[in-house]
């Protein structure tokens, strides 16, 4: 299950955008809401969530310093703007700074699915990347391992099977 963080000013918004799916069918859950960037800010040490859905304009501190503050500090975590303000230069900042989408209010469900299923692809693409980056750093002090491993399959050794599974884990 992701964790999902959702950071706007707007009360009912928050509310708005947590009211409109089931998310634990979408394999997400909401863990956690601001009202403003900075209070997201100090929650997301705590908390690391997977995807901040974030507005642009809030007091304290605004979506865009946001997104800024979690690309340099948070690289895994994957953003959504959602925004009234239909403002070229807010959509190019987010985008620069790896927001997967800028979604404008009030926001439609159908566009917001969108969105989440780019981030979710997203989240599992860099999960996958990273999981076979680390494999391969550690693929070569465990040859043997491996050459055993394919010994078993091409010779068809199942009583061998059990106690290679002990020695790998």
């Amino acid at each position: 299950m992701l964790k999902m963080f959702i950071v706007d000013d707007e009360d009912m918004e928050r509310e708005g955008i947590r009211s409109l799916y089931a998310w634990e069918e979408l394999g997400l859950s909401v863990i956690g809401e601001a009202w403003n960037g900075q209070s997201a800010l100090e929650a997301l040490t705590d908390i690391e969530p997977d995807l901040v859905i974030t507005d642009v304009r809030m007091p304290h501190m605004d979506g865009l310093e946001l997104l800024r503050q979690i690309h340099d500090h948070y690289p895994w975590m994957t953003c959504i703007v959602v925004s009234s303000y239909d403002d070229f230069a807010y959509v190019r900042t987010s985008l620069q700074l790896n927001a997967v989408d800028y979604v404008m209010k009030p926001v439609e469900q159908s566009v917001l699915n969108a969105a989440l299923e780019a981030a979710i692809g997203k989240l599992r693409q860099t999960r996958k990347h990273q999981a076979l980056s680390i494999l391969m750093r550690k693929l070569p002090h465990h040859v043997d391992m491996l050459e055993r491993w394919v010994d078993m399959i091409q010779t068809v050794q199942m009583e061998k099977r059990q106690l290679l599974i002990v020695d790998t884990l």
